[in-house]
């Protein structure tokens, strides 16, 4: 889509000013641009009212958002004409639309301001987000996960939800406790590190402590709950609605932050699985007497390309890349 190198220059600004996160400095020049002709404050106004009506973008991934846009740019080529020859209101508010979303979606995580700008909502798409709350926390988002927080939190308690896994570091707080909201449980700490994995299409949820102390317990009965100290865990399975603590014997818990993985004698099936899980590949074993080969080794920050390269030379396996699969062959063990 083209679009005249002014109101490249000033989008970005507009949408940040819509926003409400227009430093004082770009509010200036973005006001003095605006003034500057009628046709800047025309098309402002435009931005403004779609930014309003825009409801639609709200909650949605980044690949979502592409998606949108690539069948927008298919009906403007399977149809260029029709377009041109409707050059009104409907087809601008559609192109601003388009700018709008392009914009919100820059890079991989989307930033989005809610309820009037009480709320932040940060989704991670493509790449892992972190992310600073108000109050001191520090939270790693992972892929397609998003994390909703409001811009001050109230005087008694620091609410957060999210949907997905996460990592947080909470800053430690004795009167306000911090409460998560994810999926059917609720996570509830002072001050500590714990890992929280709640995707939405999978059937458990899972709290894993690092360390410090957690409270976990059901939304819909707070009197079903646990409480966790560092290397435990609470699994709450959504069918049964069980809630239950156990040990963590997950050593690879939060690889997919640090992606350092360590395999002792895991099975190789295991290893494919964790591998997916961390690098959002798709691995697949071709051959089923490799399955329970056992892998010892430690991977430290490397590359899914590295990490298939070394198994590939010491297990004397053949992968080879299938479309977007990737297909793990050979003897077994």
């Amino acid at each position: 889509m083209n679009k005249h190198p002014e109101h490249i220059e000033f989008l970005d600004l507009i949408v940040k000013d819509l926003s409400g996160e227009l430093a004082a400095e770009d509010k200036r020049r973005l006001m003095a641009w605006i003034e500057s002709s009628e046709a800047n404050k025309q098309l402002y106004n435009e931005y403004s009212r779609v930014w309003q009506e825009l409801g639609k973008v709200e909650g949605k991934t980044s690949r979502e958002v592409n998606l949108e846009w690539k069948r927008l740019e298919q009906a403007i080529e399977n149809d260029p004409g029709q377009i041109r020859e409707k050059p009104g209101n409907s087809y601008l508010l559609m192109r601003i639309a388009a700018s709008i979303i392009i914009f919100l979606s820059v890079g991989v995580g989307i930033f989005y301001v809610l309820n009037q700008g009480k709320c932040y909502e940060v989704v991670a798409a493509d790449k892992i987000e972190q992310v600073e709350l108000p109050e001191g926390s520090k939270v790693s988002l992972n892929l397609d996960s998003r994390l909703t927080y409001s811009k001050k939190f109230q005087s008694d308690t620091r609410e957060v939800e999210l949907k997905g896994e996460a990592f947080f570091e909470v800053a430690r707080d004795t009167i306000r406790p911090f409460v998560i909201r994810a999926g059917d449980v609720y996570v509830e700490v002072l001050g500590t590190s714990f890992n929280v994995k709640a995707y939405e299409n999978d059937d458990h949820i899972e709290v894993t402590v690092e360390k410090g102390k957690v409270a976990v317990y059901r939304v819909d009965d707070a009197d079903d709950r646990v409480i966790l100290v560092r290397g435990e865990k609470a699994v709450f399975k959504k069918s049964g609605e069980a809630l239950l603590a156990m040990e963590n014997e997950n050593i690879n818990y939060k690889s997919w932050k640090t992606k350092r993985i360590i395999f002792e004698d895991t099975p190789m099936s295991e290893v494919v699985r964790i591998v997916n899980e961390i690098y959002h590949a798709d691995l697949q074993i071709a051959s089923p007497a490799l399955k329970d080969c056992p892998v010892t080794t430690i991977f430290d920050n490397q590359s899914l390309e590295t990490i298939l390269n070394v198994l590939e030379s010491t297990l004397n396996l053949s992968i080879t890349k299938e479309g977007e699969s990737i297909i793990i062959a050979g003897e077994g063990c």
